[in-house]
């Protein structure tokens, strides 16, 4: 006897509305009891079936039918004219003379054969018992089938069951996400039953989300990737981004600084985020030329998020979903072209035992420091050798003084090098110090002095419970952090709460608080010692720190006879010490971020299925940057001596500048509003029509400002700076410089209006097609509506083949095929785009004219419009051999249009010299394609010990087919970069 597939047409068994108890809604069974409540029904129909009035009555009541098809499928012709009048009477006409029998239990009725003979009757047993899972929590909703029968029975809110039965017959125990159970019955001793969760996860119970809703993955044709908080445990990292490298086929994430995860800054500068910077992430491949906006949209609880996700604590993640192309991420429209990350933080949930969960955890990490042996960095004896070449071939010269700058300082082994050259020193001398400076291992100096063990804890804490009316979840975390640069360190402390009301047992109040802060020291030196900058030389492999006999060296970043001279002459030190830089440093930021949400769910009375949604967000940031070089640094040295100018005359110094520490400060406040208003519905009709569908309009605003202020002369005892400053100044050279005295101010308001629309159509749980569109506006898009406005779209269709009737029943290893096919287009903004002209004031008269003048910064650019990206998606996921083994499939191609590329023009038009006389224009075409491959296999499983395995393959290109940009000397030297781009490369090479 097998299960009919199909409620529409002929099979053996099937339970009306089975499908509900297989998928875990068994809320109705939980306040039922053994006696049913009397229910009256009107049923007037001519000529029906028993499976017809069975239907009518179902919809009138809360009763559910359990029969065998082919024996109730000849009872026919029945003619009911009932008004008002109990069910039970109802049932006696249909089933009068047909040999069978109802029994209403549970709120189920049960249709059997009449009553056995006596024989039969004598072996009749009253079997019950209790249903736990493993940890002897109770199972509610179990269903117990008596196998080879139709008959069947189901466990109450305490697990609890009764079944008749004869003595021999087995009872068949089941539930989504538990093994199936069998049981031979001899007596009526009670029984006590453990289930085992399944192995397989399947199709029904994997929920995805798009931010604006949730559906089960059978219904989606689109390319998700789910990661959920089992998963995430598995990687004990601070910041979720570390967490997530490798786990999801075509999501790259690429950790630059392993030993940092929430230290590095995250001052955001018109729309970019620093945190790209230290962890590079994209969903397949960049679908931009601008870094800034190549990144995915973030959406944490349903809300677009300006925040990044150090600000999160991984422990409060409930899921994470990746929207991939085109069907997956239209929802979201013109931000969804370098695809969506949605997040979702974790609820309260009903547990087994009553009260409420606490939970706590802590993590503690370290690593050593790095290790020089495993860099590509050369010896002493190699950086000699290599030295040695570009002197003889005269590239490395020494350095000559002008009357308007000093030269910059050459290495040791280059001066003995030239010393020798020049005859100043015989060779025999000149190798023997270099002999001296190649036996060094100078590298040990750093990381002994300027690095350090990784080290990083964290501690969380939760509370989380849930009744009828209430949910709630409550976390605090802290995080400390030292990375492997002497230094730098942090700590992090995140709050988060959500809790649900119900009200009136009608609507769902949500409201969610997130909340952190997080403290920064910014004061290591690190590897970046071994990196030159702007002509200064790095740290060589032979230079060392602490000389033999345990003191400081100092280090010239100037000719070493002007610096010399300077220092005679009455100059402050000038020299470089690294360790004593170390010690001066005084760099801190301080990052705080609130989070507040609220929503409102109503079904609307009257139309089964129909809710409003009403939801708001409100978002802020805000940092403080503090950086101090006090008198002592060498920043602050080198500013006084270049600002001191030499009287040959008199013998005096003439200062330009305050002697003290310089003080910089930056304050930044960023702010997000969003408003959303929705109708979701979800009905399913003649038990296989199912349409899930939303419709909504949104409303965003965000304000980002900052300013900064430079405090001269400060002094970091008394808190004072000097109060008058000469500015303009002259300096060193005799010419006239300027200082960085005003408080710059930028503040930034751009606005969002969204309308956008969902739909899902499933038939009979084999075949869905789904579409979607949204519709922009953006107020910085303001000069042409139809540049302004545009609207984003997707279809897409999946055809579930493992669950056809030729597949089951001919195919027994195959436990999952899904066909998936879609089309669509996403769109992108780059927020640092403006229709119209931006224009600054000099600070000073013009040269020729001395009348005040201005500058073109941006010239117009009235047909700015969006980016836009068509994604063409084929998939195929399957499960094979009890779903052991498991994966998916998919191939992509993307066509991105519009794309803002720079180009160079001519200097003479007098616009965009703050850009090197580039434009940026809607003016680049790209195309790309990959393919995307997961594998999950259960390696090892014996009772509680489970290996499994999981294999990620992705392959991406992404080729510039049109760029205005052309091949230049600055080309060259740049190695192009964001958006500089040429036609015919991969964008990758840039």
């Amino acid at each position: 006897m097998k299960k009919n597939r199909n409620k529409s047409l002929l099979g053996d068994l099937w339970l009306i509305k089975n499908r509900l108890m297989r998928r875990m809604t068994i809320v109705l069974l939980l306040f039922s009891s053994f006696t049913a409540v009397a229910q009256n029904v009107t049923v007037k129909m001519k000529n029906s079936s028993f499976i017809q009035i069975a239907k009518e009555i179902q919809k009138q009541t809360d009763l559910t039918f359990l029969y065998n098809d082919a024996k109730v499928g000849n009872i026919t012709g029945l003619n009911p004219d009932f008004t008002n009048t109990d069910v039970k009477t109802v049932l006696e006409y249909c089933l009068k003379n047909s040999g069978l029998t109802f029994l209403i239990m549970d709120n189920t009725v049960v249709v059997s054969p009449v009553k056995p003979t006596n024989q039969q009757q004598g072996n009749k047993l009253t079997v019950t018992g209790k249903i736990t899972d493993q940890q002897g929590q109770p199972l509610p909703g179990v269903n117990v089938i008596i196998k080879g029968t139709t008959l069947g029975f189901v466990s109450d809110v305490e697990g609890k069951f009764t079944a008749i039965c004869s003595r021999g017959d087995s009872l068949l125990f089941s539930m989504v996400g538990f093994e199936m159970q069998t049981v031979a019955i001899h007596n009526d001793t009670p029984l006590n039953i453990k289930m085992k969760e399944a192995t397989e996860a399947l199709d029904e119970v994997v929920v995805v989300s798009t931010g604006y809703t949730h559906l089960p993955k059978e219904r989606a044709t689109g390319s998700f990737g789910v990661v959920t908080a089992k998963e995430l445990e598995k990687r004990p990292s601070p910041n979720v981004l570390n967490r997530l490298e490798g786990v999801v086929p075509g999501v790259y994430v690429d950790i630059k600084n392993s030993d940092m995860t929430f230290l590095y800054g995250s001052n955001r500068t018109d729309g970019q985020l620093e945190e790209q910077n230290n962890i590079s992430m994209n969903i397949r491949g960049k679908s931009s030329f601008t870094d800034a906006m190549a990144r995915p949209l973030l959406v944490v609880d349903g809300f677009p998020t300006d925040l990044e996700m150090k600000n999160l604590n991984p422990n409060d993640v409930e899921s994470i979903t990746f929207l991939k192309d085109a069907a997956a991420a239209s929802i979201w429209g013109a931000r969804a072209a370098n695809g969506v990350i949605v997040i979702e933080t974790k609820k309260g949930k009903k547990s087994g035992k009553p009260g409420t969960a606490v939970s706590f955890g802590m993590n503690i990490m370290t690593s050593a420091a790095p290790r020089f042996n495993s860099l590509p960095v050369m010896n002493s004896a190699e950086m000699i050798d290599y030295e040695r070449e570009m002197v003889d071939k005269g590239y490395i010269t020494r350095p000559v003084n002008s009357p308007y700058s000093a030269g910059y300082a050459i290495s040791d082994a280059a001066k003995i090098l030239l010393d020798a050259k020049e005859g100043q020193i015989s060779q025999a001398d000149a190798d023997a110090l270099l002999d001296e400076l190649a036996s060094r291992k100078a590298y040990r100096d750093v990381k002994k002095y300027l690095l350090q063990p990784a080290f990083s804890q964290q501690y969380n804490l939760s509370f989380s419970g849930a009744s009828d009316q209430t949910s709630y979840f409550l976390s605090a975390s802290y995080a400390n952090e030292q990375s492997s640069t002497k230094g730098e360190q942090g700590d992090r402390f995140t709050l988060t709460s959500n809790l649900n009301f119900k009200l009136l047992n009608w609507a769902t109040l949500r409201t969610g608080v997130r909340a952190s802060l997080i403290n920064i020291k910014n004061n290591g030196l690190g590897l970046s010692a071994m990196q030159p900058s702007l002509g200064i030389l790095p740290l060589m492999p032979y230079n060392q720190l602490v000389d033999d006999n345990g003191n400081r060296v100092d280090y010239y970043r100037y000719n070493e006879e002007f610096v010399n001279e300077k220092e005679g002459q009455g100059y402050k030190n000038w020299r470089y010490n690294y360790l004593d830089e170390l010690d001066n440093m005084d760099n801190t930021r301080k990052e705080q971020a609130v989070s507040l949400t609220m929503g409102l769910n109503i079904p609307i009375p009257g139309v089964k299925g129909l809710a409003l949604d009403g939801s708001l967000m409100y978002e802020r940031t805000n940092s403080k940057t503090r950086i101090l070089e006090n008198g002592d640094t060498y920043a602050s040295r080198d500013r006084y001596n270049y600002a001191t100018r030499y009287d040959a005359n008199t013998g005096t110094l003439t200062h330009g500048l305050p002697d003290g520490g310089l003080l910089n400060l930056i304050n930044s406040d960023a702010r997000n509003y969003s408003l959303r208003g929705q109708l979701n519905y979800d009905n399913t009709f003649d038990e296989i029509h199912q349409i899930s569908a939303l419709a909504g309009i949104e409303l965003r605003e965000t304000r980002t400002w900052q300013n900064s202020a430079w405090y001269y002369g400060y002094n970091d005892q008394t808190l004072l700076a000097a109060s008058q400053i000469q500015n303009p100044y002259t300096n060193i050279w005799g010419w006239t410089s300027y200082l960085n005295t005003g408080s710059p101010e930028t503040d930034y308001q751009r606005r969002f209006l969204s309308y956008y629309g969902n739909v899902s159509y499933t038939l009979m749980s084999k075949y869905v097609l789904t579409g979607s569109v949204r519709y922009d506006d953006y107020n910085n898009f303001g000069v042409d509506r139809k540049y302004r406005a545009t609207p984003m779209w997707s279809t897409g269709l999946s055809w579930h083949i493992g669950r056809e009737d030729f597949i089951q029943d001919n195919v027994g290893w195959l436990n999952q095929l899904t066909f998936r096919a879609t089309y669509g287009y996403n769109g992108n903004i780059d927020q640092n785009q403006y229709p119209f002209t931006q224009i600054s004031l000099s600070t000073s008269n013009d040269a020729f004219t001395q009348l005040p003048s201005s500058s073109i910064n941006f010239a117009a650019n009235p047909s700015v419009r969006w980016e836009k990206t068509g994604v063409l998606n084929f998939g195929l996921d399957f499960a094979v051999l009890n779903r052991r083994l498991s994966g998916s499939i998919e191939l992509y191609r993307k066509y991105s249009r519009d794309l803002f590329a720079d180009y160079t023009i001519n200097p003479i038009f007098g616009a965009n010299a703050s850009s090197s006389y580039t434009l940026s224009r809607n003016a680049a075409k790209v195309n790309g394609k990959g393919i995307d491959l997961a594998l999950n296999g259960v390696i090892v499983q014996k009772g509680d010990f489970r290996y499994d395995a999981k294999l990620t393959y992705s392959y991406n290109t992404n080729e510039v087919i049109s760029s205005p940009y052309e091949m230049s000397p600055y080309f060259y030297s740049s190695g192009g970069g964001s958006g500089r781009m040429l036609e015919g490369y991969n964008m990758n090479n840039f």
